[in-house]
C-alpha cells in the first residue's frame, strides 16, 4: 500500500495489512469449517443454480436477496468448491467494509482512537457471521457504511454532488439487496434532516435525489412485481401486521434483544449505558462534527424500536445487523474523549485490541460450535450418508422446506449429481411400490415393519431415519 496515496503512515499501513490478513485467514477457515446453512442452501437451490433470470424475477418466501443472488450467479462460474464460491463474495465485501471503516475512523480521529472500534467492527459477531454465510446482510452493512461515508464527504467537500450520487447508488443497491434497507434509508433521511434542516437549497436537492432513488428501485424490482405481485414484497409472512399491543409488549420486554447479535452478548445493560454515555457526551461537547456523530449513533440505535411500533411488525433480529456501524462510531467518540483526558500508549491499545479479537472469536465459536444451526450440521451428515451410498431414487417424507430436503437438494445440485428426488406425504408412499425408490427418509418409525424386508437403516438421528437398499 502506498502511504502517499492513502495518506497513511507506515505503521498505519502495516496495521491495516496485518488486520486484513487476520480477517481473511480467520474467515476463510470458517468458510471451510461450517457446513452449508439452510438459508444459503435455499439461495443456491432457488437462485444461484438457476441463473440470472431467476434471480431478478422470482421472490419466494421471501428468500431472494436479489443483488447477492446476482453476484452468486457470477461467482458460480469460478473453478472452486461450491460452498467456497457461494460464500466468497461476502468475504470480499466484509474485507472492503473493514478497510473503509478503518480509513473513516482514522480520518475522523487518529490511529490510536481508530484501532479498538475498528477491531470490534471487523471481528464482531454480526460481521463474522455475514462475512461467512452466503446471505445479503453483509451487503446491507457495506452499503450503510458507504452511505455514511458519502454524507461525511459531501459535507467536507463543500457539497460536491458526486457524493450524493454515491449515496444514491449505495441506497439503491441496498434496497435491491433486501427491501428492509428501508429502515436504513429512513434513518439516513432523518439524519440528513438534522444536518441540513436550515439549508433549504440542499434539502431540495436531497428530495430530488431520494425521488430518483425511489424510481430506480421500483424499476429494478419491476420484474419481480410483474411475476410475483407486489404482495410478495410488502405483504408476505415476514411483513405481516400485528396489533399494536403485541408489538408494544415485545418492545417493552425484548426491545434490547435486537442488539444482542451485534457483538454476541446479552446487551440490555450495555446498550442502556452506551446510549446514556453518548447523551452525556452530546451535552458537554461543543464540536459540531462530534455532535453529528453522536446524533447519528443515537438516532440509528433508537429508531428500530420506533419503526417496529410504527409499522406494527417484529422483523428478525438479523434485520438490524447494520447497527454495528453506529456502535463502532459511537465507541470511537467515547474513546476519543477518554484518550484526550489520559494518555495511553499505542502498545496498550494493541494489547486491548488483541483481547477484543480473542473475545469475539471465542463468543462466535461458543455460539456456533458446529454450524449456524444444529439442524444444518445434522442434515449435512445425513446428506453425506446418502451420497456415500450413491442412491439414485430417493424419497423424503417431508415437504420441500425441511432441513434435510433443502440440504440434500443443495448437494446434488452443487455437485451435478444425477439423482431423482420425491417429496410426498407418507400415504402416497404406501400406495406406491417401494421398488420405485432405493433410499427412503422417514420422520417416524410407523413404517418400520414395511421397511425391514427390503431396506436397512443407513443413518439415524433423532426421529429422522434413512433407509437404503
Amino acid at each position: 500500500m502506498n502511504s502517499t496515496i492513502s495518506g497513511l503512515q507506515k505503521r498505519e499501513c502495516f496495521y491495516l495489512v496485518i488486520v486484513s490478513g487476520l480477517y481473511i485467514t480467520y474467515n476463510l477457515y470458517l468458510i471451510t469449517y461450517y457446513p452449508v446453512y439452510i438459508d444459503e442452501a435455499s439461495t443456491y437451490n432457488d437462485f444461484t443454480s438457476k441463473g440470472f433470470c431467476t434471480s431478478i424475477t422470482q421472490y419466494p418466501a421471501p428468500n431472494n436477496h436479489v443483488l447477492f443472488s446476482i453476484i452468486s450467479n457470477i461467482f458460480n462460474y469460478l473453478p472452486l468448491e461450491p460452498l467456497v464460491k457461494l460464500r466468497l463474495p461476502n468475504l470480499l465485501i466484509g474485507l472492503a467494509s473493514s478497510v473503509i471503516m478503518y480509513l473513516l475512523l482514522k480520518k475522523k480521529f487518529n490511529h490510536k482512537v481508530a484501532v479498538l472500534p475498528h477491531l470490534l467492527f471487523s471481528f464482531s459477531y454480526t460481521v463474522t457471521f455475514y462475512s461467512v454465510f452466503a446471505r445479503g446482510y453483509m451487503l446491507i452493512i457495506f452499503f450503510t457504511l458507504v452511505c455514511y461515508w458519502s454524507i461525511e464527504r459531501f459535507q467536507e467537500k463543500e457539497y460536491n454532488k458526486k457524493y450524493l450520487w454515491i449515496y444514491s447508488l449505495s441506497t439503491i443497491l441496498g434496497f435491491y439487496t433486501i427491501p428492509i434497507f428501508l429502515f436504513v434509508s429512513a434513518s439516513f433521511v432523518l439524519y440528513l434532516l438534522y444536518l441540513f434542516y436550515s439549508q433549504k437549497n440542499i434539502l431540495k436537492q436531497l428530495v430530488a435525489y431520494h425521488f430518483f432513488i425511489a424510481i430506480i428501485t421500483i424499476m429494478l424490482y419491476s420484474p419481480i412485481i410483474y411475476y410475483n405481485g407486489l404482495d410478495a414484497i410488502i405483504n408476505n409472512e415476514f411483513t405481516r401486521k400485528l396489533n399494536f399491543k403485541e408489538v408494544f409488549v415485545y418492545v417493552l420486554n425484548h426491545g434490547c434483544d435486537i442488539y444482542d447479535k451485534l457483538i454476541g452478548i446479552r446487551s440490555r445493560y450495555f446498550i442502556i449505558a452506551f446510549m446514556l454515555t453518548l447523551l452525556v457526551l452530546y451535552k458537554i461537547s461543543s464540536d459540531y462534527k462530534i455532535r453529528s456523530m453522536l446524533i447519528f449513533s443515537m438516532l440509528f440505535f433508537a429508531l428500530p424500536l420506533f419503526f417496529m411500533l410504527f409499522q406494527k411488525v417484529i422483523p428478525g433480529i438479523r434485520t438490524w445487523s447494520y447497527l454495528i456501524i453506529p456502535l463502532a462510531l459511537g465507541i470511537a467518540v467515547v474513546l476519543s474523549y477518554l484518550l484526550s483526558k489520559k494518555n495511553v500508549s499505542i502498545s496498550v491499545i494493541y494489547a486491548i485490541g488483541t483481547l477484543v479479537i480473542i473475545t469475539q472469536v471465542y463468543i462466535f465459536k461458543k455460539s456456533h460450535p458446529f454450524a449456524a444451526l444444529q439442524n444444518d450440521y445434522d442434515s449435512s451428515i445425513l446428506s453425506q450418508a446418502i451420497l456415500k451410498n450413491k442412491y439414485k431414487q430417493i424419497y423424503f417424507e417431508s415437504d420441500s422446506s425441511s432441513f434435510e430436503f433443502v440440504n440434500f437438494n443443495y448437494f446434488i445440485l452443487s455437485q451435478n449429481k444425477n439423482v431423482k428426488l420425491s417429496c410426498l406425504p407418507q400415504t402416497k408412499l404406501i400406495e406406491q411400490t417401494l421398488n420405485n425408490y432405493d433410499c427412503i427418509v422417514l420422520y417416524t418409525d410407523d413404517m418400520k415393519g414395511l421397511m425391514k424386508n427390503k431396506f436397512h437403516i443407513v443413518h439415524q438421528k433423532g426421529d429422522v431415519i434413512v433407509y437404503g437398499k
